[in-house]
């Protein structure tokens, strides 16, 4: 009779690298006999177990022998019929990954912990970098590549060439524009929720994508692709609410814009 045993870890990094934000670990049991229970079983984790680790989701599986990808690197684990306490499987990096130093374009300062995306010739990828180890880790192609960060500092944008593969990067991005978004009635400042939607529409009336939002509570941050004449408004007042008036507002390149949006109890 076959039991389930016990699985726990940790996922480790090399020194200085910059550990991400979580992990997707995947166990599959090998063999065909698809009538096992538990033949594969995927799993998240963000919790730190060190400086240099990330805990191994807890799992339980049949003892055997099982293939393990853990943040993009496949491993081979044998499980035996008394479960591992103590898994431990180190993170290597291949040669062709890079060192990259992220920066704001204007003030040359380290940008803070954001995520980044790239695309270039054949491959595209994502990657992650921490303020205060001013490093992280990606593989990049040599050639045009196109670089978008993500973050509490607004989306941002820029593309480079790269030369030649040699291990070490500085990307320079650009501020870009935002508006930050106050409610208020009477004065006094409206509790904001994740599910707050604005209406903002350019000057010929059309809606406008937004690029991504940061809410911290009290604000609303919205990141906008282009400077721009714009229309702010709602799409659904908070209950018991409704906008007083709405605001048209002009929004320059790399401009951070505080806007209130004044709302009035419904009758």
């Amino acid at each position: 009779r076959l039991t389930l045993v016990t699985v726990k870890g940790e996922l480790r990094y090399p020194p200085g690298a910059t550990l991400p934000g979580f992990i997707m670990v995947s166990f599959c049991r090998e063999g065909e006999n698809s009538k096992l229970p538990l033949r594969r079983v995927t799993e998240y984790s963000h919790e730190r177990r060190s400086e240099r680790s990330l805990a191994l989701p807890e799992l339980r599986l049949l003892p055997g022998r099982y293939r393990v990808q853990a943040d993009d690197q496949e491993f081979e684990v044998e499980v035996p019929p008394t479960g591992l306490e103590n898994l431990v499987l180190e993170r290597e990096y291949a040669a062709d990954e890079v060192e990259i130093v992220v920066r704001d374009a204007g003030t040359g300062e380290i940008l803070p912990d954001q995520s980044l995306s790239w695309s270039g010739p054949g491959a595209s990828g994502e990657c992650r970098w921490d303020a205060d180890r001013k490093v992280h880790l990606a593989a990049l192609p040599t050639g045009r590549i196109s670089f978008e960060s993500w973050g509490r500092h607004g989306m941002r944008q820029v593309e480079l060439e790269r030369q030649a593969a040699d291990g070490r990067l500085e990307i320079r991005l650009p501020r870009g524009q935002s508006i930050v978004v106050k409610l208020v009635c009477d004065g006094l400042v409206l509790p904001q929720s994740h599910s707050l939607q604005l209406a903002i529409e350019d000057e010929q009336g059309r809606p406008v994508r937004i690029s991504s939002s940061v809410d911290d509570g009290e604000t609303t941050t919205r990141h906008m692709d282009r400077p721009g004449h714009y229309r702010l408004g709602l799409v659904a007042a908070p209950p018991g609410y409704r906008v007083k008036q709405t605001i048209e507002f002009d929004l320059a390149d790399d401009e951070t814009m505080i806007l209130t949006l004044e709302l009035e109890p419904e009758p």
